[in-house]
């Protein structure tokens, strides 16, 4: 296995090198990319608590998957997340959009909400995506909130997989 499983890297538009005026211009004009037919999953994280997780299938069997969790109040179907996985998987990866506990498509399907401590549902999310591409690299992403999970997650001394890089 590649010790650092990559996909293309991004390239800024000449006009948009800086970070903060892609973040403005993004939040003003948010828009949003019409995605290729996506597989939904069902994970279940609790006895009565079920996530949603919309995947973009991978182009060929040797790539990465992505993992994307969205910000407080985002969702799988958020113009950025949408936008950020029309990238990803124009570029050859799978991308796995999750919708965390009472988000998006998942909303009602949970007995609590998720929060910055929900380290065990990422924990139960990466299990399953091993179990569906056992040889494949993990990346996981995650945004705003989800980055707080992500690091949570990947700094509390579980045994993370080794195919999985944050």
């Amino acid at each position: 296995m590649d010790p650092k499983p990559s996909i293309h890297p991004f390239e800024a538009h000449w006009l948009l090198r800086g970070g903060t005026l892609q973040t403005i211009l993004a939040s003003k004009f948010p828009g949003s990319v019409p995605l290729p037919p996506r597989k939904c999953h069902k994970i279940r994280v609790g006895p009565r608590s079920v996530l949603i997780g919309m995947e973009l299938e991978p182009m060929n069997a040797d790539s990465p998957i992505v993992l994307l969790g969205h910000g407080m109040g985002g969702c799988s179907e958020s113009g950025y997340m949408r936008r950020i996985a029309w990238k990803i998987w124009d570029r050859g990866a799978g991308v796995f959009l999750l919708n965390h506990r009472g988000s998006g498509l998942g909303l009602g399907m949970s007995e609590t909400l998720w929060n910055g401590g929900s380290s065990d549902d990422l924990e139960t999310v990466v299990h399953y995506l091993i179990e569906q591409y056992p040889h494949r690299p993990l990346l996981l992403i995650g945004f705003s909130l989800s980055g707080n999970v992500l690091l949570k997650y990947l700094g509390e001394g579980r045994k993370v997989p080794s195919n999985v890089y944050g």
